[in-house]
């Protein structure tokens, strides 16, 4: 059965969205009391009755409140980064791997196929050379049946009385096959 999703890849989903809802969380929360600290040291500074030292107090407060949501951004963020960078790093070093493999698997298959060229190449030249010996072989049989026929001939019409001009004729075309053989 051909699955639409795979569980693995699932739970580790399921596991970076829970860390960034938790992250999205605090840094919401935090963000939200920076917000009211806020409005607190504006009624603070502008109210008629507050001292000096309250505001002040206020104001290392909010120090404090701006200091520790920016920290926990910057340490939300480069761990994201740190985790999306390993990530990374994984993945390029998997299409590395795979791109290496390829490589090698074609490099392997052009030497199977200059392989096969050859013998390829090796076996035609065979044929070739076996197909000649057997039309060389064809060509002397017919030569040597058209020796035989061509004496046969000769000795009937040297019996009969042909004239000697016409049997040195056959005798030279006789001496030719001959030769060729």
């Amino acid at each position: 059965m051909n699955k639409l999703y795979d569980n693995d890849k699932a739970v580790v989903f399921l596991k970076h969205l829970a860390k960034s809802y938790i992250k999205s969380e605090k840094s919401g929360k935090s963000k939200k009391k920076l917000e009211d600290h806020f409005i607190k040291v504006k009624e603070v500074s502008l109210g008629k009755k507050s001292s000096k030292k309250k505001i002040e107090l206020e104001f290392k407060r909010l120090d404090k409140l701006i200091k520790e949501t920016v920290s926990l951004e910057k340490s939300s963020l480069s761990k994201n980064s740190t985790d999306v960078n390993t990530e990374i790093k994984k993945k390029i070093d998997e299409l590395e791997h795979k791109f290496e493999k390829y490589i090698s698997l074609i490099e392997n298959r052009k030497e199977k196929i200059k392989k096969l060229e050859k013998k390829v190449k090796s076996k035609a030249k065979e044929e070739e050379k076996s197909l000649k010996i057997t039309s060389d072989a064809n060509e002397k049989h017919k030569l040597k049946n058209i020796l035989f026929d061509l004496e046969q001939k000769y000795y009937d019409l040297k019996e009969k009385g042909l004239s000697q001009s016409k049997l040195k004729l056959i005798e030279f075309r006789i001496k030719k096959i001959k030769l060729k053989l």
